[in-house]
This record gives C-alpha cells, structure tokens and sequence, in this order.
C-alpha cells in the first residue's frame, strides 16, 4: 500500500515538472504590450480620394491657416466654401467645376505656380488658361485652399473676350516696325515668344508679341508687348526703376 502512495506521488510531481516547463518555454513569446500600449495604437485609415483620416482633420492640413483669416473678400473672389481640398488635383477639378467657361470652345487650364514650397503663406495655386493649346497672359485663376474651406479667385469675364483671329496679324518683325516709327524707339529689340493677352478693362483678348532689349544695363533693359495686328503698345516693362 505505502508503495502505491509513494508511486502515485512521484507520478504526480513528474507531470507537475513537466507542465512547468512547457510554461518556461512559452514565456519568449508573448506580447511586450500591456493594456495601455495596446489602447493607444491606432490604424490609420485611408479616404477614398487617398487622403487619411487623421490628415484629412487636422489643423495644419494646407499650411494650417483658416478661412476666417480672409474675413474681407477679395474684388477678384468668385466663390468661398466650406470644402477642404488636398493637392493640386482637387484644387484643379474644383475650379473647373465652379466657374463659368464655355466648354464647347477650345479652352484648357494649367497649374503654373504654388505656394506648396512656402508653408508660411496661404496654401494657393494658380492655374493659367490657354486657348487652343496657346496661354491667355492676365488670366490667371487662384484657388486658395485652408484647413476648413476654399477660396476661388479669378475673372469670369474672360471668357466673354473673343480671342483674337490670327489669320490678320502680321509678321514680328513687321510689327516691331510700326512701333519703332510710331514711338521713335530705335532700339535693338529682340522677338522673344507670342500669346494671347486679355484686356481686362476693355473685355478684349488680343494675340501680342513679346520683345526684349538687353543691353546689359538694368535700368535701360526694356521688355515691350505689342498687339500682333496693330502694333499698338500694351506693356513696356523696364527690368527696374531708377
């Protein structure tokens, strides 16, 4: 009988080492995290226009600034809204979206500028409209966007300016002759590039010339634009003011 007990204890105190050791070995892998580590992760989660939650409510989303800041509209403003864009792309499909052009005529826009580089000023865009693939100067449109809304602004009237026909302008140079005897300017100026220019004042959206005269001297380096068909003087720029 005694025989029996002690058996039935070595018995017991083997399966109790064993179940002790399998433990040990299992230690190696169980989570470093207690509870607080493991409540304060979070999964960041992706909108749909690839954007995350946690950007998407932030205070410093688009340089931070709100819309509160431009409490005095601009005389340019066409539209202020509570939509909060991110990049370039938005920016672009918003501004198609909510300004009045002819969709039917050859008109196209492009980002040419940005504040993306400079977090200290409001987050803008600017984008340029070109007609038949050939940029419109002075038609500029700003989409400004905040952490809380968006600011478009621009001149619709642009779009009432019937550009100009190009089968009546002339040749660079015959231009840049009528000015110089117009004007008595006898100076060395040289072609640079052509555009359409839109006269705000008048509604008009003539083609011009571009001419550069650089004689090495800041304050007599002149830039001249000159209607293509005319030779009427729309810009003289000098490169500075004395």
């Amino acid at each position: 009988m005694k025989k029996s007990v002690i058996a039935c204890l070595l018995l017991a105190v083997t399966v109790l080492s064993a179940g002790c050791g399998s433990q040990k070995k299992a230690d190696p892998i169980e989570s470093t995290h207690d509870e607080t580590d493991i409540e304060d992760e979070t999964v960041e989660i992706s909108s749909d226009d690839g954007t995350s939650d946690e950007e998407t409510s932030s205070s410093n989303v688009n340089h931070g600034y709100s819309i509160t800041v431009r409490t005095e509209p601009d005389p340019k403003e066409i539209l202020r809204s509570d939509e909060v864009l991110h990049g370039e792309f938005e920016a672009s499909d918003f501004l198609l979206d909510n300004i009045n052009y002819p969709e039917n005529e050859p008109y196209s826009f492009s980002a040419t500028a940005s504040s993306v580089n400079d977090p200290g000023a409001y987050l803008w865009y600017d984008f340029t409209v070109f007609y038949n693939n050939i940029p419109i100067e002075g038609s500029e449109f700003t989409v400004i966007t905040f952490n809380d809304g968006t600011i478009i602004e621009g001149d619709e009237g642009l779009f009432r300016a019937i550009p100009a026909d190009l089968s009546s302008i002339k040749t660079p140079d015959e231009i840049l002759e009528v000015y110089a005897k117009q004007n008595n300017d006898d100076r060395d100026y040289k072609y640079q590039n052509a555009h359409y220019y839109y006269k705000r004042r008048s509604g008009e959206c003539p083609y011009v010339y571009v001419y550069r005269y650089d004689c090495g001297k800041v304050l007599e380096n002149i830039t001249l634009t000159l209607n293509a068909e005319t030779g009427e003087l729309l810009g003289y720029r000098p490169d500075a003011i004395d």
